[in-house]
């Protein structure tokens, strides 16, 4: 320590090699101009402060000419006491108050002068200037003041022998002096000394009182006062000359003047120096130069003041500052890795003069000395900040030490302020949990697939509500729950604008989605947050909270600073901390362990902190749990038995301390305050979570009162602090004997989130006494013990979380049904559902019909549910059985009833047969059923007769089916079986698809059904070769048969043959047609009375007319024409009558008929009228 270097701060003297140097030359020169020219008087040399002007005006003094004598006058003693009005006073303030303005820069101003004149004449011995009027006191040294007394003894003396008073008269004296030459050399002698006294002292009296001012003359009516000018300069004029006069001083260093702010005074010295270059009585030139900031003067008024500036380039700055103060440390003893450079950096970025500088390390290198070698811990960066504080700030360091200032206020008043800002940002976390957990409860019967479907049936009711829609999405149209059910459709879908959809019957047309609005209807996002969130991620969350918390409340003010914006903070802002002050506390080279820096360590001394804590214990006045104790060792020791009386004691540290050292007094005293009716769980829960050893505490709380406990931490109203709470007591607690059913069956995800800090072993055994009422996935091993104990209730959630497992990915609720219950080949999941069969099968909604082969198969065997269950259940499943045979006999009629067996012709024969050929109604039904599927394959021909025949009988089987199934029997035909009793829909079924052929047997079958016209129409070749007048027994069969398109026309001549006549004219109808064949045929087929009444029946009147002619050409009387004309009505009866003149229409059939009239002579003739474009025609003549 002894080989530490100390720097003075005084300037130090440059070296010619230095940069600054040059200024000194410039100086020296300027001032050699000066004293040549007599010109130059006032010299500035300006840099800002602490730039080295003293350095360099202490260098000039040295170099400059012998005969240089030089002043120097300094105003760094004089106190501001906030005179300044340049930097203090407001312009408003200028303008409102000019006369206190006025008023107290004439103060600064004299208090100026008067420091300077005070330096001026105190300087000198008052025996170099004898005739100063400033009085002094005057020092007499001993002999000298021996030699004055001796001189007035001897005057004394003298005078007695000189004057020889009678008063005075000594004998002795005289006698020795009596001779008379001896008298008179005595009496000269006296006399000479006394002239000699009195000269001497006149000649110190007359220059005192020479130069004495009048400045008051008392008359006996009054008093005049003469009153000069209140400048210091103006009134002590003459002492100021007669200084210079007394002295050969040529040269005036003027320093730290510009600390004042005003400009005045230069104005003054300006004067002084004018005056004393212009005195006379000086007779010497005399420069005065001045050491100032570059500011003090305002624009041009610098240079119009002085007569010559020369410029100091500053010697520390901020980019410097750095390796200026690492070399003055290292200069001291600073070791390479002591300070970072980083930190050199930051705190040398403040330091901007180089005095401060060299005391900051002079002070840095005096506290390490005596700190660090008692405290070794001591932090050497926080170490210097603090030497840099205090130079800076010393009156707040003093205060520090009496736990006041600006610096203790943060850690006192803002830090708490802080703590709490930063704690209510978790209260709005809380919220937002809270929210969350409330919406999870919400939707925590839904899964992502009813989601998605609630969205999709939203948006297809606000394009209208369609049914059996389908999108068109990656190539292909795809229904609802497709998309639904997979991410990558469902994703495409939202982000789409827009999409063609297609429904009923196939139309299609494009609709436009909005998905913002549907999310905002539905709370689609918000609900899909809720259904996606774990229960264990939210109550991670809650324990998270709760350590972050319990964290927070322990940080270091400069995390606090890190993490906070404070600039908006009233009670930062009112502190009004300098940069130096916040930067320092921010990178936290000053933090809560400030006191260790500024004080001597002594053994068991505790720091200030801890001191606040202790006190606060004494006083009973609780404080953070999360309150650190800086030394806990000495801290304990200053405990006394009753401070363990209040829940005040309660400390993270001093706990962890107590169980780590094995305190058992202490830690006895901790048990009783926390084994009471109202216990501070707040403390436990969050000693939980920051403790380093919580279970011995936990265990003796527990083992207190388990069932107390319990309800004491179940009753707690904090939901975070319960939660770890009840983590706690379940793992160090070995009994479950008093937790409720009700808690643990609803608590599996608290066992979730939990296992960790419960332990997995733990969990394992309260697990197996649990019905769980909802499971996961997330923790596999935790589940396999829930599945392997069947400790979970029955509930499709919980089914659809076991079967995902065990089968290996995800099966949504909506899917699952029996047969994944199955598939899982597990059989506890089997056992435990089949032991609750008809519970479970009600869970199951529709994925209840999708059950596969094998799910069907042992549903139909189970004596588990009964019949109706098993009916309900197993009813229009999309799978069946691929085979009856598998199928216990008593069970196969309930399976084709619940169409439950692949529909084969194979299955339906084998169980036809089974029937001994004779069909049920449940085979039946399951026919009709199943009808399209079975007509896609063809009955073998030995194998469909019966069958066939047993469908077409039934009337369970309708006619849309038939006409379906027949396509699978090609080969097999209804001959001779009784189908009268068919309706007539089936019967033409039948006929139209060739399945009643033409036979004698069926012949005879068929007439006595409604269809037998049909029949014979269908065959009409077999018919007409088989045709009987007995088939004619009604008018209605014989206008079907005659006007069926069945038949030819040459085929229908042969029907008339075999029509009774009497039903040729029962209609207009049958009239026309047999008019029709007549007219066609080369020979008339039936009589002639037959044909008149046809005539007369039909209204086809060409037909008429030719069957009419034909008729007429075969008649032999006029009577029998007559007959036939008259049956024809209108016109040809006036024809018939021949006794009018008729006319009668151009037409070639009339023409003809006209024609074989006059042939027969039944008209005489008849001719064409233009006019009326017709024939008149004329009878014979009579």
């Amino acid at each position: 320590m002894n080989d530490i270097k100390y720097t003075s701060l005084l300037p130090e003297l440059i070296n010619e090699k230095d940069d600054a140097y040059a200024i000194v030359e410039d100086l020296r020169n300027v001032l050699e101009v000066a004293f040549d020219g007599k010109e130059i008087k006032n010299i500035a040399l300006t840099g800002p402060y602490g730039s080295g002007k003293s350095s360099i005006l202490k260098t000039l003094k040295m170099v400059l000419p012998k005969e240089r004598c030089v002043l120097e006058l300094s105003l760094a003693t004089l106190r501001v006491d906030d005179t300044s009005l340049v930097e203090y006073q407001t312009d408003n303030q200028f303008s409102h108050d000019k006369s206190a303005e006025t008023i107290t820069e004439e103060e600064l101003n004299r208090k100026i002068e008067y420091s300077i004149l005070q330096q001026l004449i105190y300087r000198e011995r008052i025996d170099d200037v004898p005739n100063t009027q400033m009085r002094r006191i005057k020092h007499i040294p001993t002999n000298r003041l021996c030699k004055y007394s001796l001189y007035f003894v001897l005057f004394v003396l003298a005078f007695f022998i000189a004057f020889e008073p009678s008063w005075g008269r000594i004998d002795s004296l005289y006698n020795l002096f009596g001779i008379r030459c001896l008298n008179l050399i005595a009496d000269m002698v006296s006399v000479t000394y006394m002239l000699w006294g009195i000269f001497e002292i006149l000649r110190i009296l007359i220059p005192s009182y020479a130069n004495s001012k009048l400045d008051k003359l008392n008359l006996k009516d009054g008093v005049i006062e003469l009153s000069e000018d209140t400048s210091i300069f103006n009134r002590h004029l003459d002492e100021i000359l007669y200084f210079f006069q007394a002295t050969n001083y040529d040269v005036v260093f003027i320093e730290d003047l510009d600390r004042f702010g005003t400009s005045k005074i230069f104005l003054k010295l300006r004067e002084l120096n004018f005056l004393l270059n212009a005195s006379k009585a000086v007779e010497r030139h005399i420069v005065f130069l001045y050491a100032v900031k570059d500011d003090i003067f305002k624009d041009e008024e610098r240079a119009k003041f002085f007569d010559y500036i020369s410029t100091v380039i500053p010697i520390i700055n901020p980019s410097n500052s750095k390796a200026k103060l690492k070399k003055a440390l290292e200069e001291r003893g600073l070791t390479a890795n002591e300070i970072s450079d980083d930190d050199l950096s930051e705190m040398a970025f403040f330091i901007k003069d180089m005095r401060i500088l060299k005391n900051i390390a002079n002070e840095y290198t005096q506290y390490r000395q005596q700190l660090c070698s008692k405290n070794q811990q001591l932090n050497h960066t926080k170490l210097l900040a603090m030497i840099v504080y205090k130079n800076y700030h010393p009156q707040d360091f003093a205060l520090l030490h009496h736990r006041q200032g600006k610096i203790y206020d943060c850690f006192c008043l803002l830090k708490p302020i802080l703590i709490k800002k930063l704690l209510s940002r978790f209260a709005e976390e809380r919220k937002i949990l809270d929210e969350m957990r409330k919406k999870h409860a919400e939707n925590q019967h839904l899964q992502v697939f009813d989601l998605r479907m609630l969205l999709l049936y939203h948006w297809r009711e606000s394009i209208g509500d369609l049914r059996n829609l389908t999108i068109h999405i990656q190539g292909e149209y795809r229904p609802l729950r497709d998309i639904a059910n997979d991410d990558s459709l469902f994703e495409e879908f939202k982000s789409s604008t827009s999409v063609v959809c297609r429904y009923d019957r196939g139309y299609s047309q494009k609709y436009s989605i909005n998905f913002e609005s549907i999310d905002k209807e539905i709370r689609y996002s918000e609900r899909l947050i809720a259904i996606t969130t774990s229960t264990e991620s939210l109550q991670q969350t809650e324990k998270d909270i709760l350590s972050q918390e319990s964290q927070i409340k322990g940080l270091a003010l400069k995390e606090l600073l890190y993490g906070i914006e404070v600039q908006g903070i009233e009670e930062y802002a009112n502190i009004g901390l300098s940069p130096i002050m916040e930067v320092f506390l921010r990178l936290g080279y000053i933090d809560e362990d400030y006191y260790d820096y500024i004080s001597y360590f002594y053994e068991g001394m505790i720091t200030q902190n801890d001191h606040d804590l202790l006190l606060a214990i004494k006083q009973r006045h609780s404080k953070s749990y999360a309150t650190h104790i800086d030394k806990i060792d000495n801290f304990f020791k200053e405990l006394k038995p009753y401070m363990f009386d209040h829940k005040s004691i309660l400390n993270n540290d001093l706990v962890d301390y107590i169980i780590r050292h094995d305190k058992k007094e202490e830690f006895e005293r901790i048990a009783k305050l926390i084994e009471v009716d109202s216990p501070p769980l707040d403390f436990l829960a969050q000693y939980y979570s920051v403790g380093k050893d919580p279970k011995p505490l936990f265990q003796h709380f527990i083992t207190w009162d388990a069932r107390r406990s319990w309800e004491q931490i179940e009753s707690h109203e904090d939901n975070l602090e319960r939660e770890l709470l009840t983590e706690t007591w379940l793992r160090y607690s070995d009994s479950s004997d008093y937790i409720p059913a009700s808690w643990i069956n609803a608590s599996y995800d608290f066992l979730l989130a939990h296992i960790e800090g419960i332990g997995r072993d733990r969990c394992y055994a309260l697990t197996k006494a649990a019905k769980f009422e909802c499971i996961s996935s997330t923790d596999l091993e935790l589940l396999n013990c829930v599945i392997n104990s069947q400790s979970y209730v029955l509930t499709l959630e919980n089914l659809s979380v076991v079967v995902s497992h065990l089968v290996g990915y995800e099966v949504q609720t909506t899917l699952l049904n029996y047969s994944w219950c199955l598939k899982t080949n597990n059989d506890s999941v089997i056992g435990y559902v089949d032991d609750n069969l008809s519970k479970v099968l009600m869970l199951f909604s529709a994925a209840s019909k999708r059950e596969e082969a094998d799910a069907i198969l042992s549903l139909l065997h189970t004596d588990a549910i009964d019949l109706a269950t098993k009916t309900e259940y197993l009813s229009y499943q999309e799978n069946r059985l691929t085979s009856y045979i598998n199928i216990e006999k008593q069970y196969r009629e309930l399976a084709f009833t619940l169409f439950l067996i692949e529909p084969t012709w194979e299955n339906v024969i084998g169980y036809f047969d089974s029937l001994e050929n004779n069909a049920d109604t449940e085979l039946d039904s399951y026919i009709n059923h199943y009808h399209t599927t079975l007509s896609a394959s063809v009955v073998s021909d030995n194998a469909g007769q019966d069958l066939f025949e047993g469908i077409v009988l039934s009337e369970r089987i309708s006619d849309e089916a038939l006409n379906q199934l027949i396509h699978s029997f090609p080969k097999v035909v209804l001959d001779g079986i009784d189908i009268q009793n068919l309706d007539e829909d089936r019967l033409r079924l039948l006929l139209r698809k060739d399945k009643i052929p033409f036979s004698e047997k069926n012949t005879k079958l068929m007439i006595k059904t409604q269809v037998f016209t049909d029949y014979l129409t269908h065959y009409p070749e077999e018919a007409i070769a088989s045709l009987s007048p007995d088939w004619f027994v009604s008018q209605k069969r014989t206008e079907k048969l005659l006007l069926s398109n069945s038949f030819n026309a040459e085929q229908k001549r042969r029907l008339l043959g075999a029509i009774p006549p009497s039903y040729l004219s029962t209609t207009t109808d049958i009239a026309n047609e047999v008019i029709r064949l007549e007219a066609s045929s080369e020979e008339l087929i039936s009589d002639k009375e037959t044909l008149i009444e046809v005539i007369k029946a039909s209204n086809a009147r060409e037909n008429r007319v030719i069957v009419a002619t034909k008729l007429i050409r075969t008649a032999q009387y006029d009577d029998d024409i007559e007959e036939i004309l008259n049956s024809l009505g209108d016109v040809y009866s006036d024809i018939a009558s021949r006794n009018r003149h008729p006319l009668i229409e151009h037409i070639d059939y009339n023409g003809r008929l006209l024609k074989l009239l006059r042939q027969k002579e039944f008209i005489s003739s008849y001719k064409y009228d233009k006019e009326k474009n017709a024939w008149r025609v004329y009878p014979p003549r009579s």
